[in-house]
């Protein structure tokens, strides 16, 4: 093939797909929305199966943008149903995670997040019935899709000497736990992945510390998100595990930045929340008759009454009067659990 060939094919290549992407963004712009659908479905499937490179990205990237905020400037947007509104969130996510980690890595790493916050947003629009969950159960595939976009990175990033990625492993944990409260709703093993992980860091410089620390956020943020705060012990003893390793991981960043008030008082509010979910957590599977286990419910008790004293402590710290009287109150009420 001639140079001026090869340079003609390379242009023509994407020229369908670019036929359709302007289709797409008429379509959204006169807000046909289930006809917009179904074309940006078309396009994802031939922008998946495409090779990557400029062109590719290009067409990618315009495409998220057009559906996201699309529906931002959507006159029909007080109109669209919750689901609706997801779905088409969900869809402009599916291009974003289309892009090549390694050419766009900040872009990528992002979608799992957007995904949370919509997902967060969908469950908190109203009081959920049962074809909501079904319809999230559905929408499963976008965090395996998600979850593998993160093992792509975490490998790539493994692959670099000297180079932090625990972060990664934790924020590709947190994705997965989600992804299990919508399906099966065992996630106990990844709690404890999650904790394990924490345990494995040595020496860590404080910009991975902070990375660190906002997976871990994640990792929280998964677990709170569950219609229920009722575990069987299992789940609940490695949950409880997990928040141990949360907890020291922040004392240590706490002690590296004595100096600092104002992320003190940030760090000190994390490190009560943490110790404050464990009593809640075992409050609530008390209620519910999940520690049926002798032995469990002894190790629940042992956990709680080693973290209350600990908690008081920092409270006093945090000078919130509303989190220590809520936490007395869990403190209280557990004991009735011992007689």
């Amino acid at each position: 093939m001639t140079r001026w060939g090869t340079t003609h094919h390379r242009a023509a290549r994407f020229n369908l797909e670019k036929i359709i992407f302007h289709i797409l963004k008429k379509l959204k712009s006169l807000e046909v929305h289930g006809l917009c659908n179904d074309v940006a479905e078309l396009l994802h499937t031939r922008l998946l199966a495409a090779e990557q490179c400029e062109e590719h990205k290009t067409l990618t990237w315009s495409s998220f943008s057009v559906l996201w905020n699309g529906l931002s400037a959507s006159k029909d947007k007080d109109t669209l149903t919750p689901r609706d509104k997801l779905q088409c969130q969900l869809q402009a996510l599916n291009f974003l995670l289309l892009l090549d980690p390694e050419i766009d890595n900040s872009s990528a790493s992002k979608a799992p997040i957007y995904a949370q916050e919509v997902i967060w947003q969908f469950e908190n629009s109203r009081a959920l019935t049962k074809e909501d969950s079904i319809f999230l159960s559905e929408q499963a595939g976008h965090y395996d899709t998600a979850a593998n976009l993160l093992d792509k990175v975490e490998s790539n990033v493994k692959a670099l000497p000297d180079c932090p990625y625990m972060a990664l492993v934790l924020g590709r944990l947190a994705v997965k736990i989600h992804a299990a409260l919508k399906t099966s709703g065992e996630f106990g093993q990844l709690l404890t992945e999650c904790a394990r992980a924490l345990r494995s860091l040595s020496g860590v410089g404080d910009s991975e510390a902070n990375a660190v620390l906002e997976a871990c956020g994640l990792v929280v943020w998964a677990v709170e998100s569950s219609h229920t705060k009722a575990l069987n012990g299992t789940t609940l003893l490695a949950w409880f595990s997990f928040l141990e390793e949360h907890q020291e991981c922040v004392a240590k960043v706490l002690k590296k930045n004595s100096l600092c008030q104002t992320e003190n008082g940030r760090l000190q509010q994390i490190l009560c929340f943490s110790l404050y979910q464990g009593f809640v957590f075992a409050y609530e599977s008390m209620q519910a008759s999940q520690l049926e286990d002798g032995a469990i419910l002894d190790r629940v008790l042992l956990f709680c009454q080693a973290s209350a004293a600990q908690m008081m402590k920092e409270l006093q710290k945090l000078n919130n009067e509303n989190m220590c009287t809520k936490a007395g109150q869990y403190s209280s009420s557990l004991k009735h659990f011992t007689h």
